[in-house]
């Protein structure tokens, strides 16, 4: 199976994509394999004894010039819009019927809009974990000792915004009828929906979701 081109530049920037965007996933989480899956553990400072140090501050809300316009592989329009749904839904406008809004195209495509990293350098981890005294009666010590194959988290990517552009049969670009989409996001205030790129509807939540490590 192919993969999307947007996740393997992702991929070859260093992160892993999350199948389902969320917002509580953020640097200094404890990952470990289950079952050939990450399964999340817990924070770092979980797994240390009580009256320790902090952990380090993690330097949130930086711009990530290497995402911003990326642009998703096209999407089959059955297909697309159940993503478009699902990621309507996840930032606060569920059970919006888009199929009259999307009636001219054929396929629709995703771009990446407005990313932010959520990051801290591996030097502050090392020098928080070599400052504070591990909980031994954790019942996840083995996955997190010397020996273990724990992971923490160290970047983030996070988006509150995504655009998509429809294409019609022929493959060409078009404009879509952004009053008859506001008209649908009337019932979801917390969506704002523009276009100021040309052929590129902007769908903006209140919230961001995390979707790369």
């Amino acid at each position: 199976m192919c993969k999307d081109k947007s996740v393997s530049h992702l991929n070859e920037l260093g992160f892993n994509v999350v199948r389902l965007p969320r917002e509580n996933i953020d640097p200094l989480l404890i990952l470990c394999k289950s079952n050939g899956s990450l399964e999340t553990l817990g924070e770092i400072s979980d797994f240390v004894i009580e009256d320790q140090p902090k952990p380090p501050k993690v330097a949130s809300d930086m711009a990530v010039s290497e995402i911003a316009g990326l642009r998703t592989d096209k999407f089959e329009l059955g297909v697309g819009l159940k993503f478009l749904e699902k990621f309507l839904s996840l930032i606060g406008a569920a059970g919006i019927g888009l199929e009259a809004s999307f009636k001219n195209a054929d396929s629709i495509q995703f771009v990446y809009q407005n990313v932010l990293t959520d990051s801290i350098l591996p030097t502050k981890i090392g020098g928080y974990l070599s400052s504070v005294t591990p909980n031994v009666n954790s019942p996840f010590i083995d996955s997190i000792d010397e020996e273990g194959e724990a992971y923490v988290i160290t970047d983030t990517l996070k988006s509150n915004a995504f655009g998509v552009v429809a294409y019609d049969k022929n493959d060409v670009e078009f404009d879509l009828d952004i009053s008859a989409l506001k008209q649908l996001l009337n019932a979801a205030p917390k969506v704002e929906l523009s276009k100021e790129e040309k052929n590129v509807l902007s769908f903006k939540g209140d919230k961001f979701l995390r979707f790369a490590f």
